[in-house]
């Protein structure tokens, strides 16, 4: 699995930018809030990557904090959201406004991102927690991760890939 990739920028294009790392050109899909913040070509970067395996190809996406991978694969745990939707809402939006709309209830923050219905933007909101605060991301790794997932229940989201360890036992819903 590649999880970061240092380099000079070699080529950027609608949200895509191909990172030169000692001779090996990497294809790496970026949100647009991250695109806009990447050096010129030539520049030096430092990328946060999630590699998306599938049987038919491997897939890299980029940021440059772990605050924005992370937020990244919290959206893609959820239920019917992928890597192309997940891209989609944080090249819409911060990932701490992600988290202040988490945090607050705030269903308006995803009215008019492409893809995210009223269902969907509910999802995401579901049992709030009490106070998320946007952290560095050995913070939100630590403390803020638990907080965070309680917020995005409502989008299966497991912590346990972060924390390193496994999610107890959920109850089990009532059929109805």
């Amino acid at each position: 699995m590649i999880a970061r990739l240092k380099g000079l920028v070699e080529e950027k294009s609608n949200g895509n930018v191909i990172v030169d790392v000692q001779g090996v050109g990497y294809g790496v899909h970026v949100p647009e809030t991250v695109f806009l913040r990447l050096p010129e070509v030539g520049g030096e970067v430092v990328l946060q990557i999630h590699t998306h395996v599938r049987e038919d190809h491997i897939t890299l996406y980029g940021f440059l904090t772990h605050l924005e991978r992370d937020t990244f694969e919290i959206l893609m745990s959820a239920s019917g959201v992928g890597p192309k939707l997940a891209l989609t809402i944080l090249s819409a939006l911060e990932a701490g406004q992600v988290i202040e709309a988490v945090s607050t209830g705030n269903k308006m923050l995803f009215n008019g991102i492409s893809g995210v219905g009223k269902k969907n933007g509910g999802k995401a909101l579901r049992g709030n927690p009490r106070e998320v605060r946007e952290a560095p991301a050995a913070r939100a790794r630590r403390r803020g991760c638990r907080r965070f997932a309680q917020g995005l229940r409502g989008i299966e989201y497991r912590c346990f890939h972060l924390l390193g360890k496994r999610p107890r036992a959920s109850p089990p819903r009532p059929r109805l």
